[in-house]
């Protein structure tokens, strides 16, 4: 009896445990950059048969820059379910789109899009690809990621 109480106590552990590692200790969408970025390019890519595309490019000077990372240092991302299958996959795998449009953004670490790059995808379902790693922003709608693209967006095409 005491063996079978203590196995479902360290089962309920677990899983309490694996809860708030996944929904809580939200992060930066620039904690995971440990460089100093000089440039960024925003790449808008339409949701249509075209899939027409908009690339915006920003070095540090700019103002636009500054307002970008001030946007994404704004929200936050957190782990979720898919973000362990993603490691066990060959990558990040979007699905869906609710935006309309796709906002693909690229911190790099030399002026001019060279150097290191690291890269953000979102599509407005609430799930976000940060490198090769699917996260969740916000926790139960994607409210707060429709919101970040559209401030994205606002800066690069007022």
């Amino acid at each position: 009896m005491f063996k079978k109480k203590r196995f479902w106590g360290l089962i309920a552990g677990v899983v309490a445990l694996f809860a708030i590692v996944l929904f809580s200790w939200p992060h930066s969408l620039l904690n995971n950059i440990d460089s100093d970025i000089e440039s960024i390019a925003v790449v808008v890519v339409e949701e249509s048969f075209d899939h027409d595309a908009d690339t915006y490019v920003y070095n540090k000077q700019d103002s636009e820059f500054r307002a970008i990372m001030e946007v994404l240092d704004s929200y936050s991302y957190h782990m979720s379910l898919k973000t362990i299958s993603s490691y066990f996959s060959d990558g990040a795998n979007l699905e869906g789109n609710e935006a309309g449009y796709w906002l693909n953004i690229y911190l790099y670490t030399e002026p001019n899009r060279n150097g290191e790059c690291y890269g953000i995808i979102s599509g407005g379902t609430g799930d976000i690809a940060i490198e090769d790693a699917v996260y969740r922003m916000g926790y139960w709608e994607n409210n707060s990621q429709l919101k970040f693209m559209s401030e994205i967006c606002q800066v690069v095409n007022p």
